[in-house]
């Protein structure tokens, strides 16, 4: 099973001022931390038939430690049979993708990434299923670089940012938007190793969205539709709705 990267190492300066000393994955929703239900749902939807244990890696930043202890304290490597590790960002800002290039070390080829914010209720085999990263009838240099899940949201719960038409994604740009973009990045997200190959830690920090982009130019973008919302607590409505959600499933 590929391992899973959580990204949870930002500032979170919009949901000031909950996360002013407290970073945004602990936040409280219906009773716990968010990384909880994260870590929760993380096991419930992915390879829900198989018994091993599933490799996740927490991405920390501010006020990290703590994540770190709470989960610790609570044993939830154990309730949710989970082998949890932690890799922090150190003193130098690299932004989501930068991050992610960090903790590559000894990893599988493929991999998963998640925010630290994002709650995705879907069952996560169907789209691992999906993922040809490198097939029978596809060369090396002709296979996917990286997922992307989309969601068809019409700019309802955020601005749209992709153009998919039949199955595939033509355009994907988080500042320049044309008003034929009826999807959104949904938030789980796979990659090869190789996607980050054009990305040296040396350079300028950079994000999951150059990432995309890169394998966008390359012809080698993979997508794959999703029929279910993404919840968020990334803003105060965000976090209220959410809060709501969880309320009424307990």
């Amino acid at each position: 099973m590929p391992t899973v990267f959580i990204l949870a190492g930002g500032l979170a300066t919009r949901m000031h001022p909950l996360t002013s000393n407290y970073p945004k994955i602990l936040l409280e929703v219906n009773g716990r931390p968010f990384i909880y239900h994260q870590l929760k749902l993380l096991a419930q939807n992915l390879n829900k038939n198989e018994c091993e244990c599933k490799r996740v890696v927490l991405l920390l930043g501010f006020k990290g430690e703590l994540v770190e202890s709470y989960i610790k304290d609570n044993q939830l490597d154990s309730l949710f049979s989970l082998n949890i590790s932690y890799v922090y960002d150190g003193p130098q800002l690299l932004g989501t993708g930068g991050a992610v290039k960090r903790a590559l070390e000894a990893q599988d080829d493929t991999f998963i990434v998640l925010y630290g914010d994002s709650y995705l209720d879907y069952n996560y085999d169907l789209i691992l299923n999906e993922f040809t990263p490198a097939s029978a009838s596809a060369s090396a240099s002709a296979s996917a670089l990286a997922l992307m899940t989309v969601y068809k949201n019409n700019n309802s719960f955020d601005s749209s940012n992709v153009l998919f038409k039949n199955g595939k994604i033509i355009l994907y740009d988080k500042k320049n938007k044309v008003p034929e973009m009826e999807h959104i990045d949904w938030g789980f997200n796979l990659f090869r190793r190789l996607a980050f190959d054009e990305f040296p830690m040396k350079s300028k920090k950079f994000d999951l969205s150059d990432v995309f982009q890169h394998s966008l130019r390359m012809g080698r973008l993979q997508g794959y539709e999703v029929n279910k919302r993404f919840y968020e607590i990334g803003s105060h409505s965000g976090l209220e709705e959410l809060n709501n959600l969880l309320a009424k499933g307990s």
